[in-house]
């Protein structure tokens, strides 16, 4: 997925497309949002990873990495539309330690 703006100097997003991204864009909700840990199971991921990986899919989730650490900082998604010609973003949050950081 190609992002239309870069992101800020030291940070690299990815499209949720593997185990390990879509771990990264749970946990940080969870830390963004101050939710309790959720239960991650081989069957959400396989769910979840089918369904993003559709190529009619309308949802599409997003993590936000620090390059100089790796870490994942934040995520989000979008539900689009096509039909319509638009779409909707949702569940964007950053993780405390990585707020207030932009220009």
């Amino acid at each position: 997925t190609k992002l239309a703006v870069a992101p800020s100097p030291g940070v690299v997003v990815r499209a949720v497309t593997d185990e390990q991204t879509l771990i990264d864009c749970v946990r940080v909700c969870e830390r963004a949002f101050g939710r309790a840990p959720q239960s991650i199971t081989a069957q959400r991921v396989a769910d979840e990873l089918g369904q993003l990986a559709r190529a009619d899919a309308q949802v599409h989730r997003f993590v936000a990495y620090d390059l100089e650490t790796g870490r994942p900082m934040a995520s989000g998604g979008i539900n689009t539309f096509p039909a319509l010609g638009g779409g909707f973003l949702w569940g964007g949050g950053t993780v405390p330690e990585f707020r207030r950081r932009g220009g």
